[in-house]
């Protein structure tokens, strides 16, 4: 009989409400054919090409074996001996070396610690909640620039050893398996880092490779991608080998395609015109693909998040599509509301980049300032449940000062003022005050902007 677990419950986060325990450890998920389930999928047109390429990769006549299906059969359990499954929070807590991790010579507080100076570090898109009571950690990070993923981590005492747990509340499964590796690939080499200094430290000073200075060079001619590794130790005056440069060259030209190369060269002058025109084309973005775009976001469509991708995507790769997206009306509104009113974080922040992107345009800027109120919509974002979103609204904030002054009224003036200085003041003893997200600059800028509306 399994016993009680010391796994502790998650934090309650505004938007969870209603489904805490739906959760899923680590890496050992199983991946659901549900699209709710992952913060960033494909457009549908992108979405029915990749399954078209599935299916054709699938009959392929490369499977020379017939298929096997394993049928699984379910243990048959009396009704007066069944229990009822335990919420996934409440599950007896894992001891193998899958699902959770343990360390040795530390306590939970100290791993809690630990975990935390590794989190704040790894990505400035990132929010986090600590509950030291219950050494859980829970938050929302996003991988790779899009791909969400809502997480707690849960931190306990077992036997001798402190152990700790990642678990998947949202979000892309392979996005999480590479935000699990990577901190927890750091989180043990800060732990070791002192053994390994002082194993270093006690190395023998006579060791025959003392002195070498090795370079290894590698070419890849089809990227022309040089890395350099460059290794250096301390030798003795009088090492025989002392002073010993080695260089070691190797050229991979296996995946360089000659031919192409030669043909490109060999193009006329007009055929790369037309292909430069194509291209050009090709980055345009239609009125249809607005209107897509529009009736997802509108409906708060399963595919809301990766329709702001694709926009996204298509305006940093095309900054002139700008004036196309804000001739849209709907469209924007439709982008500004999302901003300020959807419950799904990734949603909200997916609007705050694209407003942030089309803000590059000073035009824009007025545009969006003047006719859509952008400026008195981002204020309202200082009460986000979210610090990543209020961060994403104080920049934003700090990118219109440079505008022409704020057509507000004074009284409206002092109080936004007052609500600034008081997010600044939470921020400032945040965690993640010091990721480079924000700077105090950004506050100043705001505030000199704000002292010209009250003169």
């Amino acid at each position: 009989m399994a016993a009680e677990s010391n796994v502790p419950s998650n934090i309650a986060w505004e938007d969870d409400k209603g489904n805490k325990d739906e959760v899923s450890r680590g890496v050992t998920a199983v991946l659901q054919a549900n699209p709710a389930s992952h913060s960033f999928a494909a457009p549908q047109s992108m979405q029915k090409q990749a399954a078209q390429t599935s299916v054709n990769s699938f009959n392929s006549k490369s499977y020379k074996q017939p298929l096997q299906i394993i049928t699984l059969e379910v243990d048959e359990v009396s009704s007066k001996d069944a229990k009822p499954a335990a919420p996934a929070s409440m599950a007896p807590a894992p001891t193998n070396d899958i699902q959770s991790y343990a360390v040795k010579g530390q306590t939970p507080e100290q791993v809690l610690s630990g975990l935390t100076a590794v989190l704040v570090n790894y990505s400035q898109d990132m929010d986090i909640r600590l509950d030291k009571s219950k050494n859980v950690i829970e938050g929302v990070v996003f991988i790779e620039n899009y791909y969400g993923v809502k997480f707690r981590i849960n931190i306990w005492k077992q036997d001798d050893l402190t152990r700790f747990e990642l678990l998947r509340n949202s979000g892309d499964a392979l996005a999480t398996s590479k935000f699990l590796g990577d901190i927890k690939t750091k989180f043990f080499i800060d732990t070791s880092e002192q053994n390994d200094a002082n194993a270093a430290a006690a190395a023998a000073p006579d060791t025959p490779t003392a002195g070498y200075n090795m370079v290894s060079l590698s070419l890849d001619a089809n990227s022309l991608d040089l890395k350099l590794l460059f290794v250096s130790a301390a030798a003795a005056p009088d090492t025989p080998t002392a002073g010993y440069n080695m260089v070691s060259l190797s050229l991979d030209a296996n995946s360089l395609d000659l031919k192409l190369l030669f043909r490109q060269l060999s193009k006329p002058a007009a055929d790369l015109v037309d292909e430069k025109a194509a291209a050009d084309e090709a980055e345009n973005i239609s009125a249809k693909e607005l209107d897509d775009v529009h009736e997802v976001l509108s409906s708060n469509g399963q595919e809301s998040v990766s329709e702001l991708q694709f926009l996204h995507e298509r305006l940093k790769e095309n900054g002139a599509i700008g004036k196309n997206i804000v001739s849209h009306e709907q469209l924007v509104k439709t982008i500004i509301a999302g901003a300020m009113k959807n419950q799904d974080v990734c949603v909200a922040r997916g609007c705050l980049l694209i407003l942030e992107q089309l803000c590059e345009d000073d035009k824009i800027v007025l545009l969006l300032v003047e006719q859509y109120a952008l400026f008195e919509n981002l204020v309202t974002l200082l009460r986000h449940s979210y610090a990543l979103i209020r961060n994403y609204s104080v920049r934003l904030l700090a990118r219109l000062s440079t505008q022409n002054k704020w057509n507000i009224k004074k009284d409206n003036a002092q109080s936004i003022e007052q609500l600034v200085k008081e997010y600044q003041s939470e921020w400032q003893k945040s965690l993640l005050a010091n990721n480079g997200f924000l700077k105090a600059s950004m506050f100043d800028d705001i505030y000199a902007k704000l002292a010209e509306t009250n003169q």
